[in-house]
């Protein structure tokens, strides 16, 4: 898994501050410059994957607890099974969290826990996978992609169609 840490300072800092999503917190959290895209270098069977740094997660009051479970498992190889496992969690801020750090992990099974996770119930974990996707050059990314354009959810379709450049 390969994840800069200017991506886990902006986590951990929002987590810091309590995320509790009255605009406050980003007054609070220390500014990082986003890192530009850099390509995976995963298998070369595997689609190269451009990335753009992790959007914040913005915890519940209830689930701080999971989400840095999961953000504490994004900083080791060895937890890409954890993190598929925690993709399907009931909690959907658990779900979030580990959709974005599998979108910068290089584990070939990633591609399908994201994909799987543009039908979740819940739109931010949409909307996270979605982010995710868009740095796939994979065939598959870009027809999820594609059907995300379609969502009844307007915010949904608008950023699937953002992604693909529609």
């Amino acid at each position: 898994m390969k994840c800069s840490s200017a991506v886990f300072a902006c986590l951990l800092a929002l987590l810091a501050c309590g995320g509790d999503g009255d605009g406050a917190c980003a007054e609070r959290a220390p500014s990082a410059e986003p890192a530009p895209p850099v390509a995976s270098e995963a298998s070369p069977e595997a689609p190269r994957v451009q990335r753009e740094p992790a959007p914040a997660i913005d915890p519940a009051p209830a689930s701080d607890e999971r989400v840095r479970q999961i953000l504490a498992l994004g900083r080791a190889p060895a937890d890409a099974d954890a993190l598929l496992v925690a993709a399907r969690d009931s909690d959907p801020r658990a779900r979030e969290a580990a959709i974005v750090l599998l979108g910068h992990s290089d584990d070939p099974r990633a591609l399908d826990a994201l994909i799987a996770a543009t039908r979740d119930a819940d739109s931010r974990v949409v909307l996270a996978a979605l982010a995710q996707l868009q740095w796939s050059d994979d065939r598959l990314a870009e027809a999820a992609l594609r059907e995300l354009a379609r969502a009844s959810d307007p915010e949904v379709a608008k950023a699937a169609r953002d992604a693909l450049g529609e």
